[in-house]
This record gives structure tokens, sequence and C-alpha cells, in this order.
């Protein structure tokens, strides 16, 4: 049976690589507007699904992501600026927690970051680790401040974190680094400049760890579809196995 994805973002359009043949979009949250109908006002949310999970529909299949059939499980925790309070996050963090038995769901993605010196990120960490003992694998971008500046959550150790590197397997410059209770961060690289995702109604380009992120949550979804009890640790266990070391940095 495939899990499903949890994606906390900005919301989702209903691109015909989600919805065709057949609607993937299982459910979706709103904590910004309460809307009821899947809508994303900024795109960054839509463009993340697509590199997730995109089935490559509308480019003749051309443009596909790893978890090309898996159901998604969308919750809109940032708003049309790309903005979010934490609350809002932990909100729908809460959210995919308790809808994490009706619609199976075995990985949260979270392709944004704050500080991890900012407020109330002791209870965002607590979140992450609460959806760990529930067999939730979360993936996270380790942000885009460079060096030494690793984001939240990314930095937690129930979370798989993913930077990013250009196509000759560099680690990109903005890629945020760093050591979190004793562990290097990010845990995988991923590629991440010019990479093609969802717009509205087509395609276009992003660049930044969150769309390496996704790439490599639609991974950890492939193994948890056979390997549904996999946790955390067992994933980067999994996915260490799958990468490619170049200068110690995991590449997948």
């Amino acid at each position: 049976m495939k899990c499903s994805i949890a994606i906390i973002d900005t919301g989702v359009s209903p691109h015909l690589d989600l919805v065709l043949p057949k609607q993937r979009i299982v459910k979706f949250v709103d904590v910004i507007n309460n809307k009821k109908m899947p809508y994303d006002d900024n795109g960054h949310g839509t463009f993340v699904a697509g590199v997730c999970a995109g089935n490559g529909i509308l480019s003749g299949h051309k443009i596909v992501g790893p978890a090309f059939d898996n159901p998604l499980v969308i919750v809109k925790a940032i708003d049309k600026d790309g903005c979010a309070y934490v609350r809002q996050i932990l909100e729908g963090i809460e959210r995919v927690r308790c809808l994490k038995k009706k619609y199976n769901i075995g990985v949260a993605l979270m392709s944004f970051g704050a500080p991890v010196y900012s407020k109330n990120i002791g209870k965002l960490e607590h979140a992450i680790s609460a959806l760990d003992k529930l067999g939730i694998v979360v993936v996270c971008a380790s942000g885009n401040s460079g060096k030494g500046n690793l984001r939240t959550p990314a930095s937690s150790k129930y979370a798989i974190s993913v930077g990013s590197v250009d196509d000759n397997l560099n680690v990109c410059k903005f890629t945020s680094s760093g050591v979190s209770q004793g562990i290097v961060k990010p845990d995988f690289y991923s590629i991440g400049e010019n990479v093609i995702g969802l717009s509205k109604k087509g395609y276009t380009k992003m660049s930044g760890t969150s769309v390496s992120a996704p790439y490599v949550a639609g991974l950890v979804a492939l193994i948890k579809n056979e390997l549904p009890n996999l946790t955390t640790f067992g994933a980067k266990e999994f996915l260490t196995k799958l990468a490619v070391n170049k200068d110690g940095n995991l590449i997948l």
C-alpha cells in the first residue's frame, strides 16, 4: 500500500500532474484562510509538490517526481507572501499527526526554515519528534542562508535535512549547514539549481534547498511504500546506502 506524503507549505494548485489520471490530492487543510478546496496563492507549495510527486502528464512524462503515484495530503500553513508564524506551522504539524492513520501518512515534507534561535523553536522540534514517534519520516530543507546558518526544523535530529548541489555535484553556496545536537547537517544533498517544477498551469524553474528536499522526500516515500514501519533513523541508513559520497557529502 502506497503511503501518503504530507506537504506543509503554501498550498497546492490542482495541476494536471497531480490530479490526472486520478486525483492524488486526497486531503487539503488550510490553517491560514480555512478554505476547503485546494489552492496556492504563492506557488511555492505547488512547485514543491511537483518535484516530489508530479507524474509528468502535461510534459509527456518528461518531468516526473520520484513519488509520482503516491497520494498527497496538503496542509497550507504559509501565506501568500511565503510567511508563517510558528504557531501556524505547529497547527499544520498537529493536523498531519491527527490525519496520519486515516490517510496512511508515511512522510512529511517541510521545505521552509527559521533561525534556530527563533521563539518557540523548542515546541517546533518537539512536534517533529512527535511525528517521528508515529512513524512519519520528516524531510526538511536545510535553508538558503549559507554555511553556519542551519535552519529549523532541519536542525532536529528527528528530521532528514537536505541541502543543494549544482549539476556538477558541488555544494551550492546558499546551502545552510552546521552542527546540531552533535550531528553534522544537512544529512543529504540533492540537485537544487534551476530545478523544473510545477507552476499553476505549467512548469517553471526554481533554485534552493526547498526544491532539493522534495526529491529526497519522494525517495523516502518509495522506500516507505515497501517498508511501512521504517523510522527516520532507518530511512537515513537506507538513503546512505543509495547516496554518492563526494568529499564527505552524501548526494542523492
